[in-house]
Parts: C-alpha cells; sequence; structure tokens
C-alpha cells in the first residue's frame, strides 16, 4: 500500500499521484460506481434503491428511467409511456409440415421389386 504524508493549508489542494496494483484478477468482469449521490450534486437524492445506477442503465441503452412514489407520479408516467413512440409487434409464424411421402414410398418401392422378380421369372422376356 502506498501512503505519502501531505500538509495542507486551508483552501488549499495538492495533486497526488498512486499507482494502484491488480490484488484480485478481475477480466471478464465490470466495476461500477453504484452509490447513490445527494440531490444537490448530481441530481440523484437518496433512495432506497440504485436509482442512479437505472438512470444509468436507461440513458446508456438509449431508454428512459420512470420512479413512481405516489399515484398522481404513476398516473404521470403512465402518460408519458402512452404519448412515447409506437411500433408494431413483428411475430414470427412458423408453420408445422407433415412428410407425406413415405406414403407412397413403400408402396412405390414394392411395385419396383414386384416388377423386378416377376420381370425375371414369369414375364421374363426371351429375344
Amino acid at each position: 500500500m502506498a501512503t505519502q504524508r501531505v500538509q495542507l493549508a486551508r483552501g488549499g489542494s495538492v495533486r497526488l499521484n498512486f499507482q494502484l496494483s491488480r490484488v484480485v484478477p478481475t477480466p471478464g468482469w465490470v466495476s461500477c460506481d453504484t452509490h447513490v449521490h445527494t440531490l444537490t450534486h448530481s441530481g440523484h437524492g437518496d433512495a432506497s434503491i440504485d436509482e442512479r445506477m437505472l438512470t444509468e442503465v436507461a440513458t446508456l441503452t438509449g431508454g428512459q428511467y420512470f420512479r413512481a412514489t405516489d399515484g398522481a407520479t404513476l398516473q404521470a408516467i403512465f402518460a408519458e409511456i402512452d404519448r412515447l413512440e409506437k411500433t408494431t409487434n413483428v411475430t414470427e409464424h412458423y408453420q408445422q409440415y407433415a412428410e407425406l411421402f413415405p406414403l407412397l414410398l413403400i408402396p412405390a418401392l414394392g411395385c419396383l421389386v414386384l416388377e423386378m422378380v416377376l420381370g425375371n421369372t414369369r414375364f421374363r422376356k426371351i429375344p
């Protein structure tokens, strides 16, 4: 752990540079700042849910985040959702097909075998 002693006069500031070392391998993991900031600094007030994260997710995905705290707010949210652009629901329709060729294939093969047997026995042609 890096430490550095700093003396700071009232109202002054000091720029410090630290090197962070990786302690735990984290490939494939995502790190994020999930605490709720105060209303005056970030526009996110104190909440029991992670409102800041939900707002960030909505912003990054091109969506909107709504939070209803009472009935009137919920009605306003529903009105806003109704006002948003509506898109048609595209569905895919799958057709089930039943293969019917085996019903004709078996008799056809039977006729072929019968022709071969009879052609080499009873109805054999002699030149």
